[in-house]
């Protein structure tokens, strides 16, 4: 449960330092749009992530939720935000945000933050986003496998997380599931 919780604080502090900090932020484009992520982590339950841009009278109305289930016995509210560690999975995806708002290409590598590298593969169109489907390769986290879809630079001002990240771990000779993390449903109305 402390990683799934931890991933989505962590996600949530991401997006709250996109623009300030370590993140560029792109100017968003305008009009309406509608996101929401399913996070899986391990056997726990899904969590939701939905962010709602809605123009109104010349400023956004942006709604932002996180909604998952979890244990009532011994639950507080400020236990349950306070009590979550950093957990590596996410900090192994943020050296991608060192590409947004750059052109990526299939087939090439690109040296990020902290010595980490992307390996790119294909491109690809998830959820009618095209994406360049890439591996991330961390050397603070060598038991890690993250592959990440990298959106063009068209659609990054809408989305302020990759449409798709699977973290895997190292378990005996293979990888099993850590943390994924899913576009499922995106919308854009406007310019």
């Amino acid at each position: 449960m402390r990683k799934s919780l931890a991933a989505i604080v962590l996600v949530a502090v991401g997006l709250s330092s996109l623009g300030q900090g370590p993140f560029p932020g792109l100017p968003y484009p305008g009009g309406y749009t509608l996101l929401r992520y399913e996070i899986r982590s391990g056997a726990e339950p899904t969590s939701t992530w939905t962010i709602e841009v809605v123009p109104r009278d010349g400023r956004y109305e942006v709604g932002f939720s996180v909604s998952r289930s979890v244990p009532s016995q011994g639950f507080s509210l400020l236990g349950g935000w306070m009590q979550v560690a950093f957990p590596k999975a996410m900090e192994a995806v943020f050296p991608i945000f060192s590409l947004w708002g750059r052109e990526i290409e299939p087939g090439k590598t690109y040296i990020l933050r902290d010595r980490a590298r992307l390996v790119t593969e294909d491109q690809r169109t998830f959820l009618g986003i095209p994406v360049v489907v890439a591996r991330l390769l961390h050397p603070r986290f060598p038991d890690l496998k993250v592959t990440v879809y990298v959106p063009e630079p068209s659609h990054q001002p809408f989305l302020p997380f990759p449409p798709y990240v699977l973290v895997e771990e190292r378990s005996g000779e293979g990888y099993s599931a850590l943390l994924e993390i899913k576009l499922v449903e995106f919308v854009h109305e406007g310019p």
